[in-house]
Order: structure tokens, then C-alpha cells, then sequence
């Protein structure tokens, strides 16, 4: 009998501490992030509802400093200083000409920084992504890409191109023009995806962006 007690109370005890070991692994898992919690925590933010927001990246919020995972897509675009990035548990140093996409539901950390650390976000939803029309045979290898390898080292002129994009945005969340602002934005939102597809391919086959001429 005390043979059968023991073994129970051994069973349990091994059962709890199973459950305790789940209970910190929840816990320690990274912390889901929508459009709508990003716009409450970020300063300076442009927003459209709950599918878009762009804004410049605040080193003090609250989203920063712990695991947190995206209920949708973003793009950072770095502009100064240096900051280290954990992404699915592995490490990446980002530097000024970065671009860093980050694909729903992975991990993302910033384990450090520089002071003069600046950055330009963008973060959309999937059901704006899906609004959008673009061909799914040029999307997929792009998806893939950044699920594997997040960051895309680009040129000045390239992330001049793309902040011009950003630019764009934000004048359209801040105009008047309130009849055709989701299509003139969805336009804008296409331009910059392409632009970032360009940018990815030229750096695939290893070729240098062609000068401009007039035609």
C-alpha cells in the first residue's frame, strides 16, 4: 500500500511539474502584437483603422525590450545608429541601407542598441494584404526569402525610394481626400512592395541597379 501511495504521489508530482514547465514556457513566449495595440503603444503614429500604420520606431515603447510576435506583416527601414535584432532565435546585426520584413507570428526581439538608433516602420494586417493585387507567382519566392533571411542589405537611392513611398502614406492619412483614400493608399502599399521585390531580385542574381536615361 505505501509502495501504491508513493508511486501516485511520485506521478503527481512529476504531472505538476510538467505542468509548471508548460505554465513558464506560455509565459515566456513571445507576446502578440496587432495594428491596433501598435497604434496605443508607438508615438507619432499614421494609421489606417486597424490595417496599417507607419511611424518612426520609439526605442522607449513598451513593445521594445521583450519577445513580441506580429498579427501581421511590417517592414523597417533602418536610418541611423545600429540595433540588434533576435528573429526566430537568431541574431541579426542592422545597420543604416537595412531593410527588415518581418513575416507573421515570428519572434522578434531587440536585444540592443546604439543611441543614435533610428527607424522607419510600416505594419499592415493580413487582411490588408489581401486586398491588395499582386501576383502570387512573384509573392511567394519574396515570402519565403524574408521567412528565411529577414534582412536586405539595399543602397541609398533604394532607401530613398522607399521613404518616398512612406511619405506618400502618411500625406494620404493626413489628407482631406477621404472618397478614394483606401485605393490611393492599396496603390502606394503595391508601389513599395514592388520596390522591395526589385530590390530582392537584382540582389539574387547578383546585378547592379541600372542608372536612369531619358527616353
Amino acid at each position: 500500500c505505501e509502495s501504491a501511495a508513493s508511486s501516485r504521489t511520485d506521478s503527481n508530482i512529476r504531472r505538476n511539474r510538467m505542468q509548471t514547465i508548460k505554465t513558464i514556457q506560455i509565459q515566456s513566449g513571445p507576446d502578440k502584437i496587432s495594428i491596433s495595440r501598435i497604434k496605443q503603444e508607438m508615438k507619432e503614429v499614421y494609421y489606417l483603422s486597424d490595417d496599417l500604420v507607419i511611424l518612426a520606431l520609439d526605442p522607449n515603447s513598451p513593445s521594445l525590450g521583450r519577445p513580441v510576435s506580429l498579427d501581421g506583416f511590417a517592414a523597417i527601414v533602418m536610418m541611423s545608429g545600429e540595433a540588434t535584432l533576435s528573429i526566430n532565435l537568431n541574431e541579426y546585426l542592422v545597420r543604416p541601407n537595412d531593410v527588415v520584413v518581418f513575416t507573421p507570428e515570428v519572434a522578434i526581439n531587440v536585444v540592443g542598441y546604439t543611441e543614435q538608433a533610428s527607424a522607419d516602420m510600416i505594419a499592415f494586417s493580413k487582411s490588408f494584404v489581401n486586398e491588395i493585387q499582386i501576383d502570387l507567382a512573384t509573392s511567394l519566392p519574396v515570402y519565403m526569402r524574408f521567412g528565411k533571411n529577414p534582412v536586405l542589405q539595399v543602397s541609398q537611392q533604394d532607401v530613398a525610394e522607399i521613404r518616398q513611398v512612406f511619405r506618400l502614406v502618411k500625406s494620404m492619412l493626413l489628407s482631406d481626400k477621404e472618397r478614394y483614400r483606401h485605393e490611393i493608399i492599396r496603390s502606394l502599399f503595391t508601389t513599395a512592395f514592388y520596390l522591395i521585390i526589385d530590390i530582392n531580385q537584382r540582389e539574387e542574381h547578383g546585378g547592379q541597379k541600372q542608372g536612369r536615361c531619358e527616353v
